[in-house]
């Protein structure tokens, strides 16, 4: 059994696309492969937690890639886990087993000073990165050329470096921009066939960088935790609540939605987490019974039917609204919304079939148990590798 593990996360990445990916295809030829269903929302920040902590979102409390909090009424756009995050990670569970392990989280979002030995993630402030501890970041040579995680080159470099330096026992690294571009795209157009190139190149980098330092190969686990499903249509939760006379225009932007409103969505893809003021019953009636039955909806869901979802959490919408999946939900209150009719594809809906789950591969036989895996077992999978 390998002593040291590394989990790479390729969010859009479909089990197909490893034809188009040879280096990927040949590190993770002679493993396993697993069908992996993402606990909804499957949307990146839940999904990441539910990867990190084995738990979904009712017991960790990432309920959405943004959170709103109640008491603040304030929404908190980029929340760190080391705030927010209410369940044990795999890194304190090693560490508490283990305190010589040294764990280190590369462009995971949300992860900054999480409680892992090393973070690095790029600085959304200023060119560079964002390490921790600061240290780090003065460990690379050229900084300000290797701190661009959306060039998934730049981010193997810095990988790469850090692995020289730190050694980490369990290194877990996201590569975004598959995703990203099918978001923008069309899934399976030419530009995203481009985007697949970049990020494999990079991975070929990594592959050898990582291999070439340690004195044996690493287990290597690699996760598409879900794929991108083509959208043809939007939904504007905040414009209905505004019509039904529920919903007020922000006093600093006209496209943002009032937190004080009567009713207000947070909007996450293909989910919407609708905050009703003080909870009125009335209100939250009102509110089913406007989005019920209508096209792009697939789902309404209110006070203890939320628990379909584990969503019957402080955190989350008094009513969670849930997308077709060819449908996406646009945050915007005004009239017009160019960027919006641009998107191409989404996610966030629960999948219904293959097309839209996300794929687990593991670089040696017998990892993997079955077919089909949630993306709850990533967290048992790393910790089985170190005997926990």
């Amino acid at each position: 059994m390998p002593d040291r593990v590394v989990l790479l996360t390729i969010p859009g990445l479909a089990a197909g696309d490893l034809s188009q990916m040879p280096n990927l295809r040949s590190k993770l030829a002679d493993g396993d492969r697993a069908v992996l269903a993402p606990s909804c929302p499957c949307t990146a920040g839940p999904v990441r937690a539910n990867m990190a902590t084995g738990v979904t979102c009712g017991e960790h409390g990432i309920v959405a890639d943004r959170l709103y909090l109640r008491q603040r009424r304030q929404v908190e756009a980029d929340p760190m886990w080391s705030d927010f995050l209410e369940a044990p990670t795999i890194w304190r569970v090693l560490h508490e087993h283990q305190p010589q392990t040294c764990s280190a989280l590369c462009f995971v979002p949300g992860s900054h000073a999480c409680g892992a030995s090393l973070t690095c993630n790029s600085d959304r402030n200023r060119p560079g990165l964002l390490a921790h501890p600061a240290s780090v970041a003065t460990e690379f040579s050229s900084p300000e050329t290797l701190s661009q995680s959306d060039d998934p080159l730049s981010a193997a470099k810095v990988v790469s470096h850090l692995v020289e330096k730190r050694e980490p026992d369990f290194l877990w690294c996201e590569f975004s921009q598959i995703a990203a571009a099918a978001e923008v795209n069309d899934p399976v157009g030419p530009q995203a066939n481009e985007t697949r190139h970049a990020v494999d190149v990079a991975l070929g980098l990594l592959f050898s960088a990582i291999e070439d330092h340690y004195d044996s190969p690493p287990l290597w686990l690699v996760v598409s935790p879900y794929t991108i499903s083509p959208t043809r249509h939007v939904l504007y939760p905040n414009r209905l609540l505004m019509e039904a006379g529920l919903a007020t225009i922000g006093s600093t932007n006209e496209n943002d939605p009032d937190p004080h409103s009567r009713a207000w969505a947070l909007t996450d893809r293909q989910v919407a987490h609708v905050y009703v003021r003080d909870r009125e019953p009335v209100i939250v009636s009102d509110v089913v019974h406007l989005f019920a039955g209508r096209p792009g909806v697939a789902e309404v869901l209110a006070g203890e039917e939320r628990s379909k979802y584990d969503l019957a959490q402080e955190r989350a919408g008094d009513v969670v609204v849930i997308s077709t999946p060819d449908t996406w939900q646009a945050a915007i209150c005004g009239a017009s919304d160019e960027a919006a009719l641009a998107i191409r594809g989404s996610h966030g809906a629960p999948p219904t079939d293959d097309a839209q789950r996300g794929t687990i591969f593991a670089s040696e036989r017998g990892v993997l148990a079955g077919r089909l895996l949630l993306d709850t077992d990533v967290c048992d999978l790393v910790l089985r590798q170190f005997g926990i």
